[in-house]
């Protein structure tokens, strides 16, 4: 009887050891996300037509337009004939230019530009221009040198989260028969250029 309790003693034992060793702790941690949508856009260069000499049809409704390409190259002058409206280039333009940084890298972006035409007055001035046909080219990133195209967005950040882009447009004589012709001076308008995811 002896040899018998001892063996049950043993295995008591043994069974207390081992329900130590699974003993279970418990912890709560949390998880976060940081979201970031918002993205830098700046005016790296203001939109200009250059220094030109404009006449106006001052009796009619004839008009002259200078084209102003996105992409750098020299603009375009279209006129009627014969010439009671006109437009000759002495010091030529350059596109706008714009710049996004702080983006989300590799993502393609939206852009969109002024669907409708606005006008360039200089104070005390009869004679307006019109702007409009904007048109963009993206200048750098993965799609760097390619027309901006709207049906199927292109412009695309790089690694950084960065891309950039020029803006041109066509510069319309006016077509409103003003009573006098251009005066002397800067004729200025604003315009509002859009980017989003």
């Amino acid at each position: 009887m002896k040899q018998l309790k001892k063996i049950y003693l043993i295995a008591g034992v043994t069974t207390i050891l081992t329900g130590n060793a699974l003993a279970v702790e418990t912890l709560n941690s949390n998880a976060t996300v940081t979201v970031n949508n918002a993205f830098t856009l700046a005016e790296s260069a203001a939109m200009t037509f250059g220094t030109i000499r404009a006449s106006a049809d001052t009796a009619g409704t004839v008009t002259a337009s200078l084209t102003l390409p996105a992409d750098g190259s020299a603009g375009t002058v279209t006129a009627a004939t014969p010439a009671s409206s006109n437009i000759v280039v002495i010091t030529g333009g350059t596109p706008a230019s714009f710049a996004i940084t702080n983006a989300a890298p590799f993502t393609t972006l939206t852009l969109t530009l002024p669907a409708a035409a606005i006008d360039l007055v200089t104070p005390g001035g009869d004679a307006q221009f019109t702007v409009d046909s904007f048109n963009a080219v993206v200048s750098s990133g993965p799609n760097d040198g390619d027309a901006y195209n709207s049906g199927t967005p292109n412009l695309r950040t790089d690694a950084s989260g960065a891309v950039s882009f020029d803006v041109g447009a066509t510069l319309i004589t006016d077509a409103t028969t003003p009573g006098s012709n251009y005066e002397d001076g800067t004729y200025t308008g604003s315009y509002t250029v859009q980017v989003d995811y």
